[in-house]
């Protein structure tokens, strides 16, 4: 055999036996710190989330996921899941020593108040230690601990990974110490941060030179810009990248407009002429990638945008920021122009001192069947959008007289942390009827609180991004017995009824949809402190169960063995 076939064997036995390392994220060249315990622990994969903390985990095929954690302090280590990157609603399990053990609490925090201990403690400490100034974990819980009103499910989509290190051992947990913040992260499906790319053109939208006021502790901006791309056709936009200049930028979004707005910088809410999402970023965000064959349309009219951003400066700094977004993007289209379409009611009216008040918005079967095309759409992120009374949401679909699985659904809706969701893909077809569902507490409000653009003043809206671009539907939002189809949001904002395209509601009887049972986990997770404080973590604690990893194996195993025979 010639020789290059014997080292196309060779180099494809060593692919094979790699192949479970190519499709995982990992840290390269973690710290010294960091001990061999985690680092020979087979953990699947690893990311660093700042210079001092670094996470490992695996997930099972008995439904857990293993966590090992080594953070760079003396003092207590918290992780957790955030519906949304905010304190309200997270999932905390904190790791610290107490008279020389190791404790593990699994802690919830019902709002911006210190996280208390669940009712049921579902996450258990396998191994941890404290060496060279760091303290290093190993824990265990279930992807689904059956625990709705305190714990978030783990799930292959993205989700909050909240992270905070204090320099003290002790049970105070309001401030968070040396080090803290958040990230999005699927753990089925983590991926490598992808770099802009070098061979596109790009457009940048971005403040300039802005000092954030010193005494307000919010501030709210709006800026205008009007892009000189010379773009004289349809392009693809590929990639959107968040230009974060400063720690004190909360989220950021931009609107595509109508006419051209004014270029200062100014204090201000949404305005009704720059009322179509293009793009959010909100802490923690990572840069915005379309799916695969799919693109975000810019056409050669679209040359005037708006650029909010929403500031937090509690402690006072003197921060001058330059923060906004750049975009890149191709004149090879893709297959697809991605889409979106805004979902709601604009009838709000919520009556003071209530804890739990509801109002759908029903985007009737009327305007699907007019809108969505025979083969369908397939939606790939959705977006909440309420004000500071809304801490619920969650989009119903039903097709042919049966409820469907959700089409989304956020447990605990924060204002202050506002992103696109990315989910598995969901498929609408003609004729589905689509309801949204907000929920809002008013308990210390004293007056009724209706529908606006301040955020004193509530919204219900759900941004719905999807593929392939359907022309004219922009909207699918209920007014009193009927419903807007289609019309752009800024003719739907305008006063103007007569300019609406409107079609009646048409509810009827549905089979409603029931969700799996949860299975109970095992009594040993539900142990509110598990004292162990081995100096050794489990040599195989976890995974070898891993079916992937074991074909690869087999798979390199295989090729070696052929490529020996044939050589010889």
């Amino acid at each position: 055999m010639k020789k290059s076939h014997l080292l196309s064997l060779l180099l494809l036995s060593v692919f094979f036996s790699s192949f479970h390392l190519l499709e995982c994220i990992s840290v390269q060249n973690p710290p010294s710190w960091v001990p061999s315990e985690i680092l020979n622990s087979r953990f699947r994969d690893s990311i660093s989330l700042d210079q001092k903390y670094y996470l490992f985990w695996n997930i099972t095929s008995k439904g857990d996921i293993i966590f090992g954690v080594s953070a760079q302090t003396n003092g207590w280590v918290a992780l957790g899941l955030s519906p949304n990157g905010g304190m309200r609603g997270a999932d905390i399990w904190t790791v610290r020593s107490v008279d020389g053990v190791f404790v593990v609490e699994d802690r919830f925090s019902p709002d911006f108040v210190t996280p208390v201990l669940d009712s049921t403690q579902d996450v258990k400490i396998l191994w941890a230690s404290r060496n060279n100034g760091a303290t290093s974990f190993i824990i265990q819980r279930r992807l689904e601990s059956c625990d709705d009103s305190q714990d978030l499910d783990i799930s292959n989509k993205s989700i909050a990974v909240a992270y905070a290190i204090s320099a003290e051992d002790d049970d105070q947990f309001t401030k968070h110490g040396q080090i803290r913040g958040s990230l999005h992260l699927n753990f089925f499906l983590p991926k490598l941060p992808q770099p802009p790319p070098s061979n596109m053109s790009s457009i940048t939208i971005q403040t300039t030179n802005f000092r954030v006021p010193k005494n307000h502790s919010t501030t709210y901006t709006c800026q205008g810009f009007t892009i000189d791309a010379n773009i004289t056709s349809k392009v693809h936009i590929l990639y959107i990248e968040n230009l974060v200049r400063s720690p004190l930028v909360h989220h950021m979004i931009l609107y595509v407009c109508e006419s051209e707005t004014a270029k200062e910088i100014r204090q201000c809410n949404m305005e009704i002429a720059c009322a179509e999402f293009f793009t959010v970023f909100a802490k923690g965000a990572p840069n915005y990638i379309p799916p695969e064959g799919v693109g975000i349309p810019l056409l050669p009219h679209q040359k005037h945008f708006m650029l909010q951003q929403h500031y937090e400066n509690p402690e006072g700094l003197d921060v001058v920021d330059n923060s906004g977004f750049r975009m890149y993007y191709t004149q090879e289209l893709k297959k697809h122009d991605q889409g979106t379409m805004l979902l709601g009611n604009f009838l709000v009216s919520i009556p003071p001192s209530q804890d739990n008040f509801e109002v759908i918005g029903d985007c009737p079967s009327t305007c699907t069947e007019k809108k969505i095309p025979s083969d369908g759409i397939t939606v790939v992120n959705i977006e909440y959008h309420m004000h500071a009374l809304g801490f619920k949401g969650w989009t119903q679909v039903i097709r042919n007289g049966t409820e469907l699985t959700p089409l989304g659904s956020l447990s605990r809706y924060d204002f202050n942390f506002q992103t696109f969701w990315d989910m598995q893909p969901y498929k609408l077809y003609p004729g589905d009827r689509i309801i949204t569902h907000c929920v809002w507490s008013s308990r210390n409000k004293k007056a009724t609180t209706v529908f606006g653009e301040g955020t004193d003043d509530e919204m219900c809206f759900d941004m719905v991004v999807y593929y392939p671009k359907v022309s004219n539907m922009d909207t699918c939002i209920q007014i009193a017995d009927q419903a807007m189809c289609g019309d752009k949001p800024s003719i739907t904002m305008s006063s103007n009824l007569n300019l609406l395209t409107m079609v009646p509601l048409n509810p009827k009887p549905y089979t409603p949809y029931v969700a799996p049972q949860c299975a109970v986990p095992s009594a040993t997770n539900q142990t509110v402190y598990i004292q162990q404080s081995t100096t050794r973590a489990p040599t195989t604690p976890f995974p070898s169960d891993s079916s992937s990893h074991r074909l690869m194996t087999s798979f390199s195993v295989f090729f070696i063995f052929i490529s020996i025979f044939l050589i010889c």
